[in-house]
């Protein structure tokens, strides 16, 4: 739990949808202990202990187990350029509910999730209560999400982008060749 990841904000979400009780966040990944301390104080003081549950460390097959039995993924970090994490959510088929901004920011598109821009971190909670309140009432727009997430799974894999760079070299070697 790190500044960059702004689990607070994800926090403080939770406490505006605290009255939709079918609604939790699991975090999942350790941190500092100051920060942890921090944390599950924050949850403890707005009284979230039912919806928030701060997991800890798990391993990767149990993260993915996790994963796969959720609705979306909710990310809140604003200065993660290559998490591999918004690529396992996609390719768990969980929508993505996240800031607009850095590598995942390109990634997630209206098919696959939907994005708050960065302003300050009153108006991400904002924004993010809301988009996730609406998700929570509108089942199949999480369901049309998920099964935009499997299209991009197939767009964004290793297979697609390594098809993607041999296409390029090709590309450069018959403009080579055309100028011999």
């Amino acid at each position: 739990y790190n500044h960059r990841k702004q689990l607070g904000v994800a926090i403080q979400t939770m406490n505006l949808l605290k009255h939709k009780k079918n609604i939790h966040l699991y975090v999942l990944g350790g941190g500092y202990d100051a920060d942890v301390t921090r944390y599950k104080d924050m949850v403890a003081k707005l009284e979230l202990e039912n919806n928030v549950h701060l997991v800890g460390k798990v391993p990767n097959v149990k993260a993915k187990e996790m994963m796969a039995s959720a609705d979306l993924f909710f990310f809140t970090s604003i200065d993660d350029a290559t998490s591999t994490v918004v690529p396992e959510a996609i390719s768990a088929g969980l929508p993505i509910v996240c800031h607009d901004t850095r590598g995942f920011g390109v990634i997630v598109d209206d098919k696959i999730g939907l994005k708050v821009g960065v302003k300050n971190p009153e108006y991400s909670v904002r924004e993010f209560a809301k988009i996730i309140d609406d998700l929570e009432a509108h089942r199949d727009v999480v369901r049309k999400l998920s099964t935009g997430c499997i299209e991009r799974q197939n767009q964004i894999s290793w297979e697609a982008n390594a098809k993607k760079m041999v296409e390029q070299y090709e590309l450069a070697i018959e403009r080579f060749e055309s100028k011999q």
